[in-house]
């Protein structure tokens, strides 16, 4: 029997019948899901003591803070409200989504470990080519192919770019801790 409260978001309810049937296959809550599924998330797990009542399931709060970071969102209050809409992030949160002061304090217990697993998350995505960091603008700007011999990845850029990766999460994190609301502009684009 685990210590956690029970967390399964494929199990039917009411509305809908089953997300999966209504979500489209390659949407970013189930790319979310398998990823964080895949990792190893023991050192979260092992933060809980055995005694008391069941904490929510590490993998779930983790599921919807890789959304928010993804989405731009630093605010916990807005995370709850948007788990109660989005029915990506009702998927998440297995049809019960946590309340702002659960999600607050598992992203400040938890600080260095889940900018360690969403960096992972973002190395996932961007081997799947699925991501992007920064704005997204289309102004009729030209830019140089993929294929262009600048974007060949060597050894030195892969750690460069997984430096870059670190710091936004980092930022991303300062930025809850201070409260300030998501640009809705910026996006980690996955």
């Amino acid at each position: 029997m685990s210590r956690f409260q029970p967390y399964n978001p494929e199990q039917n309810s009411l509305l809908p019948p089953n997300a999966l049937e209504v979500l489209p296959s390659n949407d970013l809550v189930v790319f979310i899901r398998a990823a964080i599924r895949g990792m190893d998330l023991s050192r979260l797990e092992a933060a809980y003591a055995a005694e008391g009542a069941p904490p929510l399931a590490p993998e779930m709060l983790l599921g919807l803070w890789v959304y928010a970071f993804a989405e731009g969102i630093t605010s916990a209050r807005e995370l709850e409200r948007r788990c109660h809409r989005d029915l990506g992030l009702w998927y998440l949160a297995a049809g019960r989504p946590p309340d702002h002061w659960a999600l607050s304090s598992f992203r400040q217990r938890h600080g260095q470990s889940m900018d360690e697993l969403m960096v992972q998350v973002l190395e996932l995505a961007r081997a799947l080519g699925l991501v992007r960091l920064g704005k997204v603008a289309i102004d009729s700007t030209r830019v140089k192919a993929n294929a262009s011999p600048d974007k060949v990845d060597s050894a030195r850029r892969l750690r460069r770019q997984l430096r870059r990766d670190a710091a936004q999460v980092k930022r991303w994190q300062k930025q809850c801790d201070r409260g300030v609301p998501g640009d809705e502009g910026t996006t980690a684009g996955l």
